[in-house]
């Protein structure tokens, strides 16, 4: 029980460092960048590349694999923010808009790992636009710290789950 308290403990204070740490240094191009990589993980942006993958490739198992995992991460996610409640550093916080888990950072880790499960040679670049995309909720003060790694704990323990699922099918 100590070490579970100890390790909330820290957690918390490592949320308050790090996002004091990007108040202090956040910039006006900065800010720019940061929103368009963050916006390059919303469902819309998911859908458009999954459709040309499938127009380009012809393999619809991409977008079963890949698809199945956004929404199942999406799901889980929206439950968690609606149970948690928790509000976002920026303050402005609905209950079924709550900073935990990062959606965006979910889904990029879903998205990373289901397609990279597909098209091997992606995985490497898919990965660090991930994180681009953790990184970029944090620094426009939208995401704690906890917020994006459980965002990309989740993403990916789900979509290994699909992935299992329908790899062990074939």
């Amino acid at each position: 029980m100590i070490k579970l308290l100890l390790i909330v403990w820290f957690s918390y204070n490592l949320d308050y460092n790090i996002n004091s740490f990007f108040e202090k240094n956040r910039t006006e191009n900065g800010e720019k960048i940061m929103n368009y990589i963050s916006k390059s993980s919303e469902k819309e942006s998911f859908l458009l590349s999954m459709n040309l993958y499938l127009v380009l490739n012809e393999k619809p198992e991409a977008l079963y694999i890949t698809g199945t995992s956004l929404i199942a991460t999406h799901v889980v996610v929206y439950l968690l923010k609606g149970t948690t409640g928790r509000g976002r550093p920026s303050g402005k916080t609905k209950r079924w808009n709550s900073s935990f888990p990062s959606g965006h950072t979910a889904g990029a880790f879903a998205f990373a790992n289901s397609f990279s499960k597909i098209e091997k040679n992606y995985k490497v670049p898919l990965v660090l636009w991930a994180f681009s995309v953790a990184f970029s909720r944090m620094y426009l003060g939208r995401h704690w710290f906890t917020d994006c790694v459980a965002g990309a704990g989740i993403g990916v323990l789900i979509s290994e789950l699909i992935c299992r699922k329908f790899w062990s099918k074939k």
